[in-house]
């Protein structure tokens, strides 16, 4: 038997040497054994830390939590390694780097112990006291340390990820881009992500919160690194870089309103809230953008009178306002593109069983005659369905579809008038409860601005919506113009100066008495039966907009973490934004993060008759920047066109044609456009910044106009930096130094931008342009708490010199 085997030996060495050679593998081209000392993640801080102004961070109060700990040891590295002991290690040295700056910091854990109880020993116990100990303190942020661990315990793997709260796309994502951007820097393990995520601690938060997971115990490298005092304080670093780095822009809030009351003893709502740099005792930091303001009633975005300082917004119901408690929600950000936490307030409705009518008698400047204010409210907050407000049987208004509305009468209604409310098909009255009162200061007087509808407004146009009424700060009664039929009317002291605005129209405006020497554009007086419309081509129409991704489709994932889908949203909002203020209805395909299949966003755009649908995505880094259209469009050349003509500052459109489903399907024109992504860290820093967004919205609304017009050519627009300039030059000793944010026309914002960039391939993207199409314009433009309205004024035959005239201003 044994020269059997040894014979067999021999053989199967053979055949192994002849293996061998048939793949090749000499000991030349065996792969070489990576060298551990080279695989990225923890080697070494990367940024400068010593040199920094560390004063953002001065009596910030900070939560952190090591996550797991005791019980709940969480991830384990093949070696042993837990990630509760390096959690911790991470936490503590990050503390005493946080207090050093001068922040006030808590933990939820010191040691290694957990918070279970006798009664309860689960983890949704422990989990509970971390939010239930966050929410106590209030802290500015809740920061939660963890480290990661692939369910499989795969060693191979290795990444850095940053959650976010599922649906809390503000001052929370703000936080998770700047923490991320600063542990990818400093980490280097790639990949990278900034995630949504709906663990405990971040659901229940109820300030801006993070969950941090930079590298994989599970990887025995980084095991290994992990178990070392210098990856701990070297992690710290990187988190400590991320909080400067969210504090440095602000931290802004708004005032806080939790309740609001509507009942028959309260026949009005009525929110004020001011937009807080920073909270008392705290660093300023940047004043607001009034642009990215968002008032939404029960999920249904809202219109809301503004500050001449664009500090503070005052709402006043004008829908539906069911019974029970409905939710107001508000969200901003500052000039440096900080969002405010979610301000929330709850409209409680406590309905009565009719329709309530207050009225009072009102002097209207210049015009003897008595008129007669009425403001009309319908029960549980339910819109008028057809009925009719009978006044003493000789007047009879027609309601139009709203829970509550006002009507100026050229008469004098007696001491006892008699109200009811007819409804169709004979039925008999609703009760009415009828009140006398003023509604305003008794020594305002009223203005009715009689707007033609015909034949100007024809009947495929609705009157310019969302008229708000505006004066300067040491006016008492600024506020929302009070529309009838699409008339507005407002209150105006003797002589005062007036600014009126509505969506899709140039503002108007009347220096008042003291400035008769300064131009206007309208008389209270005088009916306005044109008044100029700021984009014809784009007032009443309907536009969809389709930012691309969502969910778990990034449409690109940049350097520092950013997602293509992201960006896509926040060019997608800048542009409703401005078509909306350009008069057109403008409906988003979503939202967030859920992301609707195709089918759905055709039947969208059928049910709302869209004159437009427009997909908003990104091309893969380093690739070139396209446009596309559908080869039989004949409106969607010319549009891809004016797309290419319009984004000419900010990059290089190649032009083309495609059959995607969304280009084949829409009935209306559509086009889908793939703008540039960021190539490397300083772009896509530059590219999350509201100053780029807002360049690539103006950009976008000029060619939508533009493929709306029987023109070939884009309207005439003015780039803001230029006119800016311009400004400044023709009146240096008039003009605000150093403008933070502007409006052009009332409603097309513009914010600075703080990026100073030199590189070629961005081109001169700041310089896409407001609409200025009209020989008459308004500048509105602020610097802290200043601000001035200027009227511009061109010559056809000289555009590149306008004339400038301050109209009002608070300095």
């Amino acid at each position: 038997m044994a020269p059997r085997i040894t014979c067999l030996t021999y053989s199967t060495i053979i055949l192994g040497l002849i293996l061998l050679g048939l793949v090749g593998c000499s000991s030349s081209n065996l792969p070489p054994a990576t060298d551990p000392d080279l695989i990225p993640g923890y080697l070494g801080l990367q940024e400068e830390f010593g040199n920094r102004d560390f004063s953002p961070l001065r009596h910030r109060r900070i939560v952190l939590d090591p996550g797991h700990g005791g019980y709940f040891q969480g991830a384990k590295g093949p070696g042993g390694l837990t990630e509760a002991e390096v959690n911790l290690g991470v936490a503590l040295y990050l503390r005493g780097l946080l207090e050093w700056a001068g922040a006030e910091v808590f933990l939820t854990r010191t040691a290694d112990y957990d918070f279970l109880t006798p009664a309860d020993s689960s983890l949704a116990s422990d989990l509970a006291y971390r939010a239930s100990f966050t929410d106590s303190l209030q802290p500015d942020v809740f920061l939660s340390i963890h480290h990661n661990s692939t369910a499989s315990q795969d060693p191979d793997i290795n990444e850095t990820q940053t959650y976010y709260p599922l649906g809390d796309g503000g001052a929370s994502l703000d936080l998770a881009r700047s923490i991320h951007r600063h542990l990818v820097l400093n980490l280097e393990i790639s990949p990278a992500k900034i995630l949504p995520g709906n663990f405990h601690v971040l659901r229940k938060a109820t300030v801006p919160a993070v969950l941090g997971e930079p590298a994989m115990i599970s990887n025995p490298v980084m095991e290994g690194r992990l178990s070392l005092a210098a990856s701990h304080d070297l992690e710290a670093k990187a988190y400590f870089l991320g909080l400067l780095d969210y504090f440095s822009a602000g931290q802004p809030r708004w005032s806080k309103v939790d309740t609001l009351r509507f009942s028959e003893e309260f026949p009005s709502i009525e929110l004020r809230k001011e937009f807080l740099s920073a909270e008392p005792g705290q660093l300023q930091g940047p004043g607001p953008d009034p642009s990215s303001f968002q008032l939404t009633f029960n999920g249904v975005p809202q219109g809301f009178d503004l500050s001449p300082d664009g500090h503070r917004i005052t709402w006043r119901a004008s829908a539906a306002v069911p019974a029970g408690a409905s939710l107001l929600r508000l969200t901003g950000r500052n000039l440096l593109g900080r969002s405010t936490p979610v301000s929330d307030t709850i409209v409680l409705y406590e309905p009565h069983a009719g329709f309530n009518i207050t009225y009072s008698t009102e002097s209207l400047e210049d015009n003897p005659d008595p008129h007669t204010m009425i403001f009309w409210q319908s029960p549980s907050g339910v819109p008028a369905q057809g009925q009719t407000l009978s006044i003493n049987g000789t007047h009879n208004l027609l309601l139009p579809p709203r829970n509550q509305g006002w009507f100026l009468l050229p008469a004098d209604l007696g001491p006892y008038p008699q109200f009811e409310i007819l409804s169709r098909n004979n039925t008999p009255p609703l009760p009415v409860v009828a009140t006398t009162g003023p509604q305003l200061p008794p020594h305002f007087s009223w203005r009715l601005l009689s707007i033609g509808e015909k034949p100007y407004f024809a009947s495929s146009m609705m009157p310019p919506q969302g008229w708000q009424f505006r004066t300067e700060p040491s006016r008492a009664a600024g506020g929302t113009a009070i529309v009838a039929g699409g008339s507005p009317a407002f209150p105006w002291e003797d002589g005062s100066p007036v600014w009126i605005e509505a969506k899709g129209i140039l503002p108007l405006f009347h220096p008042g008495n003291a400035r008769a020497d300064r131009a206007s554009n309208f008389s209270p007086q005088t009916p306005v039966l044109r008044p100029p419309l700021l984009l014809p081509q784009l007032f009443g129409k309907t536009i969809i907009l389709d930012p691309a991704g969502g969910g778990t489709n990034n449409n690109g994932l940049y350097p520092l973490g950013t997602r293509g889908a992201d960006l896509n949203l926040e060019t997608a909002q800048q542009v409703r934004l401005l078509l909306e203020g350009a008069g057109a209805t403008v409906l988003l395909t979503r939202l967030g993060e859920v992301e609707p299949d195709p089918q759905q966003k055709v039947l969208l755009a059928g049910k709302h008759n869209a004159d437009l649908f427009l997909t908003i995505g990104r091309v893969y880094s380093g690739m070139p920047a396209k446009v596309q259209n559908h080869p039989g469009s004949r409106v969607g050349l010319k549009w891809a066109q004016a797309m290419a003509a319009a984004m000419a500052p900010m990059d290089s459109l190649t032009t083309g044609t495609s059959y995607a489903y969304l280009l084949r399907h829409t009935a209306c024109p559509a086009l889908q456009i793939q703008m540039r992504a960021p190539v490397d860290a300083n772009e896509e820093v530059l590219m999350t910044s509201p100053a780029w967004s807002m360049a690539e919205a103006r950009a976008i609304t000029l060619s939508c106009a533009a493929a709306l017009s029987p023109s070939d050519s884009l309207p005439r627009s003015v780039a803001p930096g230029w006119i800016l300039n311009q400004l400044s030059a023709n009146a240096p000793s008039r003009s605000l130094p150093a403008v933070q944010w502007a409006r052009w026309d009332g409603n097309f914002h513009w914010v600075q931008s703080s990026f100073q960039t030199s590189s070629p391939s961005l081109g001169s993207w700041e310089s896409t342009g407001w609409p200025a199409s009209a020989s008459l314009h308004t500048l509105e433009i602020h610097s802290e708490s200043q601000w001035q309205l200027w009227q511009v004024e061109w010559d056809p035959d000289n555009p590149e010199h306008p004339r400038f005239q301050l109209m009002m201003e608070n300095r």
